[in-house]
C-alpha cells in the first residue's frame, strides 16, 4: 500500500525538527498496538497508515503534534484529555475548513469574515 499524501516528512515544533515516519503496520514492524507515537528524545513521530482514511492518520498526527508540545513545554496532562483535545481540535479545522500556512509573500492568508462575503 502506497503511503497517503497530505502528511509532512518532517516537522517543527517547539523549535525542534520531528520525524514524521509513516509505517503501514505498526502491529507487523514493530510489535505496536497503537496508531501512532512520539518520541521527543529522538524527535520521531510514527503513525501507522495501511488500511486507514486519512482522516485518522490527520487526527493521529493532531494528537502526536500535541504530545510534543506538552513533553517539550513540561505539562503535566492527562492522556484521556490531551486525546480529546487533539480530536476536537481536528474536528474544528475539518468542520471550519480552516487552514494556516504563508503564501508565496509571506503573508497568512485567512477566512473573510462571512458579514464582508454577504455584502
Amino acid at each position: 500500500m502506497t503511503p497517503p499524501k497530505g502528511i509532512p516528512e518532517k516537522l517543527k515544533i517547539g523549535g525542534l525538527t520531528y520525524d514524521v515516519i509513516l509505517v503501514e503496520d505498526r502491529n507487523f514492524e514493530h510489535a505496536k498496538t497503537n496508531t501512532g507515537s512520539c518520541n521527543s528524545a529522538y524527535q520521531k513521530i510514527w503513525l501507522e497508515y495501511g488500511k486507514r482514511k486519512i482522516d485518522g492518520l490527520k487526527d493521529d498526527l493532531l494528537h502526536e503534534i500535541l504530545e510534543a508540545i506538552i513533553r517539550h513545554a513540561d505539562i503535566d496532562i492527562n492522556h484521556q484529555i490531551l486525546t480529546t483535545l487533539g480530536s476536537m481540535l481536528n474536528q474544528v479545522l475539518r468542520d471550519n475548513r480552516l487552514v494556516f500556512f504563508e503564501d508565496e509573500e509571506g503573508g497568512v492568508p485567512c477566512q473573510k469574515p462571512q458579514e464582508e462575503e454577504r455584502r
